[in-house]
C-alpha cells in the first residue's frame, strides 16, 4: 500500500512571490532614498533577519556601525551586487558590512528568481538529505556558491513534474528557483519528507478548493450522518448497525451532491485524504476530553 500524497498549498508560493515583490520595492526605495529608516524597513522584510528581534538595533550596530556616512557606502555596496552588467564573481567579492551569504543571496533571489538561489542552513540541509550537496554549512566563497546553484539546478531538472504541477494549480509560471526554495523549506520543516518527493506523492491544492470540499464534502455530511446515527440508535439498533445505517445513507448523499468531485481522482483522492484527518482529529479530540475531564 503507497503512502498518502502530501498536499502543499498554493497559498504558500502566492505568499513567496508576494515576498519578492516587497524585497524589490524596498531595495529600490532605499537605494533611492538612503536612511536609515528605508534600511531597516529592507532588513526587516528578508527572511534571513527573522532570527533577530531587533532589526534597528542590528542596523546601527552591525552594518552602520554607528557611521551615518556608512549608509552611502551600503547602498553603494547593495547597487553594485545587483549589477548584471558586472560578472558574480566580482559582485560577490564586495563585501556589505553585518550582511552575510544568507542575506545577499535573499536579495540576489528576489530581484532574479531564475538565477541565484538562497543560499542558507535550510537550503543547504535539504539539497543535502536529498544527496545534491556534499558540502559542510552554507557556501561562502564564489566557486562554493557557483557549486551551490548547480546543484538547486540538477534538483529543479530532477522534479521538472512536481513544478509543472505547481505553476498548473497556480495558473502561472514558477521561477526555477522559487521553485526549489519553496521545496527546500517545506523538507526543512518536515511539512514534506524526502521519501516523499522522491515517490512523487506530492499534490498541490487551493486554498479555496479545500475550504470548499470542507464545507460540502465534511461539515454538511457529518450534520446529516450524526442524525440519522441517532435515528437508528433511537429505532433500537446496535452502535455497529447504526454507523453502518449512516454511513450507507450519508454516502448515496455524497454520491448525489459531490459527483463531480467524485468523478475526478485526483478530487477524489483529497476528499479521502480530508475524512481520514478528519476521523484522526475527532478521535484525538474525544480523547483529550475524557483524559481532560475524567474524574479523580
Amino acid at each position: 500500500m503507497g503512502m498518502e500524497p502530501v498536499y502543499l498549498n498554493v497559498a504558500h508560493w502566492r505568499g513567496r512571490s508576494e515576498h519578492r515583490r516587497r524585497v524589490i520595492e524596498l531595495t529600490r526605495r532605499f537605494l533611492e532614498e538612503r536612511n536609515k529608516k528605508a534600511l531597516v524597513a529592507l532588513m526587516e522584510e528578508l527572511w534571513s533577519m527573522d532570527m533577530f528581534r531587533n532589526i534597528e538595533w542590528v542596523v546601527e550596530h552591525r552594518v552602520l556601525r554607528g557611521r551615518e556616512e556608512a549608509l552611502n557606502e551600503v547602498a553603494e555596496a547593495l547597487r553594485r551586487l545587483l549589477d548584471e552588467g558586472v560578472d558574480l564573481r566580482e559582485r560577490w567579492a564586495v563585501a556589505i558590512p553585518g550582511v552575510g551569504v544568507s542575506s545577499r543571496t535573499e536579495i540576489l533571489f528576489c530581484h532574479y528568481p531564475d538565477r541565484y538561489p538562497i543560499a542558507n542552513v535550510r537550503s543547504v540541509e535539504a539539497l543535502r538529505r536529498l544527496g545534491y550537496w556534499e558540502g559542510e554549512g552554507v557556501p561562502g566563497s564564489y566557486e562554493e556558491y557557483r557549486r551551490f546553484v548547480e546543484a538547486c539546478e540538477r534538483f529543479v531538472s530532477d522534479y521538472i513534474d512536481l513544478k509543472r504541477k505547481i505553476e498548473e494549480r497556480l495558473g502561472e509560471g514558477l521561477p526555477r528557483f522559487e521553485f526549489a526554495d519553496g521545496i527546500f523549506n517545506l523538507l526543512y520543516e518536515g511539512r514534506v519528507s524526502e521519501e516523499e518527493l522522491r515517490a512523487g506523492e506530492v499534490e498541490v491544492v487551493g486554498t479555496e478548493e479545500l475550504e470548499g470540499l470542507c464545507r460540502e464534502g465534511v461539515l454538511k455530511v457529518i450534520e446529516r450522518v450524526v442524525r440519522q446515527y441517532f435515528y437508528w440508535r433511537q429505532r433500537g439498533l446496535s452502535h455497529r448497525d447504526a454507523v453502518d445505517r449512516a454511513v450507507s445513507y450519508a454516502f448515496g448523499r455524497l454520491e448525489s451532491a459531490l459527483s463531480e468531485v467524485l468523478s475526478d481522482p485526483r478530487r477524489r483522492r483529497l476528499l479521502l485524504v480530508v475524512y481520514s484527518v478528519v476521523g484522526d482529529l475527532m478521535r484525538g479530540l474525544a480523547e483529550m476530553m475524557r483524559e481532560y475531564y475524567s474524574e479523580g
